[in-house]
């Protein structure tokens, strides 16, 4: 299952298109690969005073509490814990080097209701400033 909440209004922050597709890509990749049929993706755009949210989370196995605070070093795999399929453990460490890049942020969050939640984080630029 597939869930998306965005605003009705526009929102706007400061970002690197090609970036921020590739990060995005690379989480949705990762929920997909790793995780059992039937777990539920949300993405969600939520709007802060000084900076835009999104947040990529699903239902999924998670990720082991002893990697939590490795995950985004270059080279940590999750793939004894996941199915047979291996990466090179460059994905997540990638996507914060570019979320940097943008000013921005990248954090794992584990939930209730959800296994795994990524927030990206991207500074807002306020309306009338983005023409």
């Amino acid at each position: 299952m597939f869930i998306t909440e965005i605003p009705e209004r526009s929102l706007y922050a400061w970002f690197e298109a090609e970036a921020l597709n590739r990060v995005i890509l690379n989480l949705l990749a990762n929920t997909l690969k790793y995780n059992p049929p039937g777990t539920r993706l949300r993405v969600e755009l939520k709007e802060r005073e000084d900076h835009i949210l999104i947040d990529i989370a699903d239902t999924g196995i998670g990720i082991p509490e002893h990697l939590r605070r490795t995950i985004f070093n270059p080279f940590v795999r999750v793939d004894e814990s996941r199915s047979g399929e291996r990466g090179t453990g460059l994905g997540l460490s990638i996507a914060r080097l570019l979320m940097e890049k943008m000013n921005g942020t990248i954090e794992l969050y584990e939930t209730s209701r959800e296994a795994t939640v990524f927030t990206l984080r991207l500074s807002k630029i306020n309306e009338g400033l983005h023409d």
